[in-house]
């Protein structure tokens, strides 16, 4: 790096500090505050040879842009402000040009920039820090690689820039200036997460989402706001503001939760899902059992949008059905499991697909659509596998199927009418029906279909011979239907409205902590160090996916681990103009599908307990949980269907 000051006056004899940066290599140049002296400037550019590519300037004063125009006009390059300062730039009351006896300046910039937005110049590259109070656009250059800061008026010799003119604020200048946690400090709080969910996993198994990780969050959640207001005098309100944000943001989550709660049970209870489960059953062939195990997983799990469900109901089945064949557990278990997460992963359904549409903003359909790019080439090697492996052995026995098939038929009415309301669901799906408005529908559909077609149960469930309450029942609580067959009374439970409590207070516990570590600037603190390591797509990515599996790792839990990926990287992904669903997507590959793959895991410690075949044991085979990260960083390199907007630098 080639760095100059000059110092340049303006016409009432004060000196303003101008400074040039140029790469020594390309000789790309940006040159910072041109306040006046304009021949002064041009001369050192001359003789660096610059190729000037940004003129920055770090406030709208007119003692910081006096030279602007001549500068421009003679050397090229970008004007850039903080977009808060864009209307100080041609506003001569604001920028005080006139007041100085500088004329009348009014210039427009060529591009507005934002609080971390990155500026490369050749091989430098500085960040934009937005530090409002001496303009309310005011900002600071900083290149991390030669620790060099350019503050403008941020900071004067031994105080602060003055705050008494138009767009200044004392009390905005305080907080711009605030020393913000170090990395070391910042990783504190998830210490003691991690270290909370270990006991808390340790002590209540499952059970720990029922209340005990949400505590372990809200203690966290309380340190972090204890550090930043004892230690870096960050203000409650801005706790109080970072966590109410957070919450407003996943509010329409939650409304889809509690439709999806009511939507799953009434799916079940019309016979939908008993009569997809029936007529997929029928694909089972003993050659092809795990390919069509893993099949069969796929189907159940993306109309429930569980894979907890599938695993803990016709999952157990399946695996008494694959070892009565002959075949090793962990076979079964990774095509029950591979299976299952799918459609956890890709169904409308899931919690985990509507946690991570909604934390990264994207449209909930939008980012099935385009999961499927890497979902679908992990699933068909999966299958594939599997299949090799089906042909290996030999499978004679039908007789578990038939009594599951028997006791569906029991119970509820088979039909195929009743396929009419998933057919329609998916055509809402397909025209990008808001997803609100689409699972209302179909939710209210499968209602009608219960009241024709399964009058019987909707009178069990009431108690009494009435419809209406059998129907609201359905949709807001549980029912426990006896079928005569332990895993399907298992699998056509249902929890209702009232089973995603539990989901929505984890959710709500999430973005209070969330907030504290914006607010406290730990997240940023922590992000930082990730960004330091993104160089380009295939980095950006690839540090995507190493975070969310570090995160699950760490944090034992997926909820959290979606939900802290998604906010880390939010910001990072939007300035360097790539689109949310790319995010959305590489935490969905990253997270959701490898829970199940960690032993401490609340996901991993379910499943194993609940098929009884340990996570080491079952891990090898799980296929399509091991493929998606990999797959998702294959697609990043290769850059499909991936588009980069242009960055704030370069508009």
């Amino acid at each position: 790096m080639i760095l100059k000051r000059l110092k340049v006056q303006t016409t009432l004899g004060e000196a303003t500090n101008c400074y040039i940066v140029e790469d020594e290599e390309t000789k790309e140049t940006m040159v910072i505050d041109p306040g006046g002296e304009a021949d002064k400037i041009l001369e050192m550019l001359d003789i660096l040879e610059a190729n000037v590519k940004y003129i920055y300037l770090t406030h709208c004063h007119g003692d910081h842009i006096g030279a602007v125009s001549e500068v421009k006009s003679k050397k090229g390059g970008k004007i850039l402000i903080h977009r808060d300062d864009a209307e100080g730039l041609d506003d001569e009351n604001i920028n005080l040009s006139a007041c100085i006896n500088m004329g009348d300046i009014e210039l427009e910039p060529d591009s507005r920039v934002d609080d971390r937005d990155l500026i490369h110049v050749g091989s430098l590259e500085f960040r934009v820090i937005h530090t409002p109070g001496h303009t309310s656009g005011g900002s600071c250059l900083y290149c991390e690689e030669e620790k060099l800061l350019f503050s403008g008026d941020t900071l004067f010799r031994g105080t602060w820039g003055r705050t008494d003119l138009p767009t200044s604020s004392r009390e905005d200048i305080m907080n711009s200036i605030k020393k913000f946690p170090s990395p070391l400090i910042s990783f504190l709080p998830i210490i003691i997460l991690i270290c909370m969910l270990v006991a808390t996993i340790s002590t209540f198994g499952s059970d720990a989402l029922n209340g005990g990780s949400q505590i372990s969050l809200l203690v966290t959640t309380a340190v972090c706001i204890f550090i930043g207001m004892a230690f870096y005098r960050i203000p409650w309100k801005d706790y109080e503001l970072a966590i109410t944000n957070n919450i407003s943001g996943v509010a329409t989550a939650i409304i889809i939760l509690l439709i999806i709660g009511a939507l799953s049970g009434s799916w079940m209870i019309s016979g939908i899902v008993p009569t997809l489960i029936y007529y997929g059953m029928q694909i089972i062939h003993p050659d092809f059992f795990l390919t069509s195990t893993c099949i069969i997983c796929v189907l159940i799990s993306v109309m429930t949008g569980s894979s907890w469900t599938t695993i803990a109901t016709i999952g157990i089945a399946l695996l008494g059905i694959g070892k009565s064949q002959g075949f090793h557990e962990g076979w079964i278990a990774g095509a029950i499991i591979s299976g299952s997460y799918f459609g956890d992963k890709i169904s409308p359904l899931s919690e985990t697909t509507i946690l991570a549409s909604s934390i990264t903003e994207t449209p909930l359909f939008r980012h099935i659509r385009y999961m499927l790019i890497t979902t679908i080439p992990s699933l068909v090697i999966t299958l594939i596998l599997f299949t090799i492996m089906g042909f290996t052995h030999n499978a004679h026995t039908m007789e578990h199927m038939t009594e599951v098939a028997i006791s569906l038929e029991n119970k509820f009415n088979i039909t195929p009418w009743l396929l009419i309301v998933p057919v329609v669901t998916g055509i809402l799906i397909a025209r990008k029906v808001p997803s609100i408005i689409t699972l209302t529908i179909s939710t209210f559909l499968a209602c009608i279909a219960a009241i024709i077609f399964q009058p019987n149960l909707l009178n069990e469930i009431a108690g009494e011979e009435n419809l209406f309450k059998g129907v609201m029942i359905t949709c807001y609580g549980s029912t426990n239907l006896e079928t005569g067959n332990a895993a399907l009374t298992e699998l056509v439970a249902t929890r209702g409205m009232a089973g995603m409590t539990n989901t929505i207070w984890l959710i709500l516990c999430s973005m209070c902590f969330g907030g504290a570590m914006t607010a406290s600037g730990m997240l940023g603190s922590i992000t930082s160090v990730f960004v330091r390591f993104m160089k380009n797509r295939f980095s950006l990515v690839s540090s995507t996916v190493c975070s969310g599996l570090f995160m699950n790792l760490a944090t034992a839990d997926q909820y959290i681990s979606i939900i802290l990926t998604g906010s880390m990287f939010g910001n990072i992904y939007r300035k360097q103009g790539y689109e949310s669903r790319l995010l959305s997507r590489t935490t969905e590959d990253s997270v959701t599908v490898t829970s199940v793959l960690i032993p401490w895991n609340s996901c991993g410690m379910t499943q194993a307990t609940i098929l009884n075949v340990p996570t080491l044991t079952y891990l090898p085979y799980c296929f399509f949980n091991i493929l998606s990260p990999i797959m998702s960083i294959i697609v990043a390199a290769i850059g499909y269907k991936i588009i980069k907007h242009p960055t704030p630098e370069k508009q």
